[in-house]
C-alpha cells in the first residue's frame, strides 16, 4: 500500500487541532505519518503531542502563511502521497485515506483528489469541487444534502479545496508546491489548475468525508482575499475554464414547471452577482421570465435574506411565481412571514454557485 504523509499547517485553535488528529488516527496504516507545522510566535513547544506518537511537529516562532507552512511540511515528508489537512477539519469516514488512495489506482491521469466536505452547522455539502464563473470561483452543490445523487459518485472537477486533499509527493514537488505568493487564499485552486500543465486532473471523492469549519484561526486574513484573488486570476486566466452553466444545468436537472398554471416567473435579483444574465439566460430557455426588481445586497453571501423586508406584502400576494436570484440559497430558509403570506406558488431560487431549488424545499 502506498504510504501517506499527512501535512497539517497549524497556527491557532488547539481545540480543533486535537479533534482533527483524533479523527485521522483510525484510518492510518503503519507506514503513514503526520507532520504538523506549528507557526505562531505566541505558542511554545508544549502542545501535548505526546498523546500522538505518530505526529512529527515542526516549530516556527513566526506566522508562515498557509502555502509556506504546507511546503515546509511537504519537503519533510517521506510518503508516496501528501495529504493536506486543515486544522479545522474533522474526518468522518475512518477509511478516508484509503478512498483517496483507491482513486489514484482506478482513475486516469489524476493529480489531486479532494474529499466531500460538510458544513459543521448543517451536515450538508460545503464543498465538492470548485468551478469558475468567469468572474469568481464558485462552490457547486453547496447546501445540497450528502444523499443528493450529484455528490454520490467520484467526478473530475476543475479545482478543489485543499482542506482534505491528496496529491503524489513527486507531482507536488515537480510543480514547486503551493505558490507562496498566495499567502492566505487560492493556493489550492492555483495548484489544481497548474496540474493541467502536466495533463493531470482533479477528482472529488464522496467516499471520503470530513467536516470543514473554515476560518477557525485567530488571525484575520480577510483583508488579503482581494489581493490574492487578483494574483490568482492574473496568473491563471488562460488555464481557467468557465463552467458555471454546466453546474447550473445539472442543478436544473429534470425541472419542468407547470406551464399551464404559470405564464411567467417574476425575477427578483437580491444578490451581489456581477452578471445576473449568466444565470438567467439558461433558465430563460425553459421558462418565460419577467423582471420584477434588482437590488444589490450590502455584502456578499449574507447568511439571511428576508424576503418580506425586501419585497413587501404586495409582492407576497402576487399570483405568479418568483425566481429569486441570491448569493446562496442557504440564506432563504428563515422566511416564515413570507411563506405564511405567500403559500405554495411554485417559487424557485438560484444562487451564484449554480444551485437551483424550489423554495418549498428551503423554507422552515
Amino acid at each position: 500500500m502506498s504510504s501517506v504523509s499527512i501535512v497539517i499547517p497549524f497556527h491557532s485553535n488547539i481545540n480543533y487541532l486535537f479533534s482533527c488528529l483524533a479523527s485521522l488516527e483510525p484510518g492510518l496504516s503503519d507506514d503513514d505519518e503526520i507532520i504538523v507545522v506549528v507557526n505562531d510566535d505566541l505558542l511554545d513547544e508544549s502542545l501535548g503531542f505526546e498523546a500522538y506518537p505518530r505526529v512529527k511537529p515542526i516549530y516556527f516562532t513566526e506566522v508562515l502563511g498557509y502555502s509556506k507552512a504546507c511546503n515546509i511540511g511537504a519537503r519533510s515528508a517521506r510518503g508516496d502521497f501528501l495529504f493536506f489537512c486543515d486544522t479545522d477539519t474533522l474526518t468522518v469516514t475512518p477509511h478516508a485515506l484509503n478512498a483517496h488512495r483507491a482513486e489514484f489506482h482506478t482513475a486516469r491521469d489524476v493529480g489531486a483528489t479532494s474529499s466531500l466536505l460538510l458544513s459543521p452547522a448543517t451536515a450538508h455539502v460545503h464543498d465538492f469541487g470548485l468551478g469558475w464563473s468567469g468572474h469568481n470561483i464558485i462552490h457547486p452543490f453547496r447546501f445540497a444534502h450528502p444523499s443528493d445523487p450529484r455528490v454520490r459518485t467520484s467526478r473530475y472537477v476543475q479545482m478543489a479545496c485543499s482542506a482534505h486533499m491528496m496529491t503524489p509527493r513527486s507531482v507536488f514537488l515537480q510543480l514547486g508546491g503551493f505558490d507562496e505568493g498566495l499567502r492566505h487564499y487560492y493556493q489550492d485552486t492555483d495548484y489544481c489548475v497548474r496540474l493541467k500543465d502536466l495533463s493531470l486532473g482533479v477528482r472529488v471523492v464522496p467516499a471520503a468525508r470530513a467536516f470543514h469549519r473554515g476560518s477557525s484561526a485567530s488571525i484575520n486574513r480577510a483583508a488579503f482575499r482581494a489581493d490574492d484573488r487578483a494574483v490568482f486570476t492574473a496568473k491563471n486566466l488562460k488555464r481557467l475554464r468557465r463552467d458555471y452553466e454546466d453546474y447550473l444545468e445539472e442543478s436544473l436537472g429534470a425541472w419542468s414547471p407547470d406551464a399551464a398554471r404559470r405564464a411567467f416567473y417574476n425575477v427578483a435579483i437580491l444578490s451581489t452577482i456581477y452578471d445576473p444574465q449568466q444565470i438567467l439566460e439558461p433558465i430563460s430557455r425553459r421558462v418565460d421570465l419577467r423582471p420584477y426588481c434588482s437590488r444589490r445586497m450590502p455584502e456578499r453571501d449574507l447568511p439571511r435574506v428576508d424576503l418580506f423586508d425586501e419585497l413587501g406584502r404586495s409582492a407576497a400576494l402576487l399570483p405568479d411565481p418568483f425566481l429569486f436570484v441570491v448569493d446562496r440559497v442557504s440564506a432563504l430558509p428563515f422566511n416564515a412571514i413570507w411563506h405564511h403570506l405567500r403559500g405554495e406558488r411554485g417559487d424557485v431560487a438560484v444562487d451564484r454557485n449554480g444551485e437551483f431549488r424550489p423554495t418549498r424545499e428551503l423554507f422552515l
